[in-house]
């Protein structure tokens, strides 16, 4: 269990002092040292699914074997759990139990101790065919609910993969995790909206430190990963989640979601299709807010987190790259990072450094009292649309200050706008590039292209480029001063204006 180990050490004239050896010495000492965070000793060898009986030949049933490894696990106070090169291991439970249809099981887990180190050697993890997921009827059909609609009695959980509550040191490295929603039996929806039932890949809550490298995780009804420390601040010692080189896809709801967190690091990982979890047949599963990465601060709060190096690419239709959007959430850095799909980034002390974002930005945050918490997009580039990744903004507005505060700001950017406009009021823009590519066919004659009113504008200029297929309007405007902005004008017959397309104010007196 969770503790300090303790030994008795004699005096040099204690009568019931035993002479040894210096080798002896050695070896013991050996013994002793892989008790240290990392290691396994001898007698406490690493555990294998193997010797519960587990077959992981990818058709037999090796439920009960994890189910043996993970008493004997928690029964030693925790360990290490060594899965077999090559194997696939067929698993998952359920169960009626009180008040609820379906109980799922977590396959591999452990509570309240040490450490729980898998390492999964290439292995995959499989959740069997059959299990039920979302709301079913007394005779186990589905089950078509208006919601909200939280009746437990006709809620089915699948579980999760791998669970470790209150642990020292967790770590998972070298595998994959197949949640299979293909094989799912989807019922109806439950919850406030989608399916908000229980299962994912790994689950982490209360834990000292969690190291995740290495690992694909596929096909979740629900979500890949889940992290969290209950009650956590940052005033607290650092509790650190550090996840390298993780692929997470085609999931139901979010990839990774963080729900309390003082120290978090996510570098060179894949998140990609959120909200699009295959089913049986053609159609795929959804739960708002299918989302690449939610950070949602509802354990605890969220701050101090590290985002490098990261592909953020979400799903179809107007599914989410990133949120971050509830609770005490905070400090963030997006860097070196690529993002596709909406970003919810409307928290204190975001900063997004290096990134390459194809999507809508609804509201960023501004109007702190300390300048440094305002949203801060440097050194980046930003599209409403992207062919290489499929990816077409589906809202009016790319981005929208509406509402956001004064104060952020966008330095040493390039925003190519191909179906959308942009609302920067009262933002602080420096060294930024605006082409504009919108025709009359996204944006109506009359309209503004962009407002820039009440925005401090430094080096921006605006490039027009829009193709003659795409019907320059009779009349654009931008809300800024003309003497504020270097333009570029290339579209053949254009009619960019300033401030507004009254004809009393240079515009256009032509057709609407």
């Amino acid at each position: 269990m969770r503790g300090s180990r303790t030994g008795r050490i004699s005096a040099p004239n204690d009568p019931h002092r035993v002479t040894v050896s210096r080798r002896a010495v050695l070896q013991g000492i050996t013994a002793l040292l892989p008790l240290l965070p990392g290691a396994a000793t001898a007698a406490e060898a690493a555990l294998t699914p193997e010797s519960f009986g587990a077959r992981g030949d990818g058709t037999s049933d090796d439920t009960a074997a994890f189910r043996r490894l993970s008493a004997a696990l928690q029964a030693r106070g925790g360990g290490d759990v060594e899965l077999r090169k090559g194997a696939t291991y067929l698993v998952g439970s359920q169960a009626p139990a009180a008040g609820q249809y379906l109980v799922g099981e977590s396959i591999l887990k452990a509570k309240g101790v040490e450490r729980l180190v898998v390492r999964m050697n290439g292995a995959t993890l499989k959740f069997r065919s059959g299990l039920r997921f979302g709301s079913f009827d007394r005779r186990g059909a589905p089950l078509t609910a208006k919601l909200p609609f939280y009746d437990a009695t006709a809620r089915a959980d699948i579980g999760r993969m791998i669970e470790a509550t209150d642990v020292g040191y967790f770590s998972v490295t070298g595998g994959r995790i197949d949640c299979n929603s293909a094989g799912a039996v989807i019922g109806g929806l439950w919850g406030d909206s989608g399916r908000q039932c229980s299962q994912a890949g790994i689950v982490a809550y209360g834990c000292d430190k969690v190291d995740i490298s290495d690992v694909e995780i596929v096909d979740s009804c629900l979500d890949g990963i889940i992290l969290g420390y209950v009650g956590i601040t940052a005033r607290q010692p650092a509790k650190p989640f550090v996840l390298r080189r993780v692929r997470i896809s085609r999931v139901a709801r979010n990839c990774l979601s963080l729900v309390g967190t003082n120290s978090t690091l996510v570098e060179d990982c894949t998140f990609e299709k959120a909200g699009a979890a295959p089913r049986a047949g053609s159609a795929t599963l959804n739960a708002p807010p299918a989302s690449c990465m939610d950070i949602e601060a509802e354990d605890a709060e969220c701050r101090n987190i590290i985002i490098r190096g990261t592909k953020l690419i979400s799903g179809p239709g107007t599914y989410t790259a990133l949120v971050a959007d509830s609770g005490p959430s905070r400090d963030i850095l997006i860097e070196d990072s690529l993002l596709v799909g909406a970003v919810l980034a409307g928290k204190w002390g975001m900063r997004f450094n290096r990134c390459h974002i194809y999507g809508y930005f609804p509201r960023l945050s501004g109007g702190a009292a300390n300048p440094a918490d305002n949203t801060l997009i440097s050194d980046c580039t930003f599209a409403d649309t992207s062919p290489a990744y499929g990816y077409a903004a589906k809202l009016p507005l790319s981005i929208d200050l509406e509402g956001s505060g004064p104060g952020v700001r966008i330095v040493r950017t390039s925003i190519s706008l191909s179906r959308t406009r942009l609302n920067l009021r009262g933002g602080v823009l420096q060294n930024v590039t605006i082409t504009f590519a919108t025709g009359a066919d996204t944006i109506k004659n009359r309209d503004f292209a962009m407002l820039l009113d009440q925005a401090s504008l430094t080096d921006v200029t605006i490039q027009e480029k829009i193709p003659a297929a795409r019907h320059p309007a009779d009349a654009f405007y931008v809300t800024a001063p003309k003497s504020a902005i270097r333009s570029s004008i290339v579209s053949p017959g254009s009619k960019l204006l300033w401030n507004s397309w009254a004809v009393a104010a240079g515009g256009h007196a032509g057709k609407p």
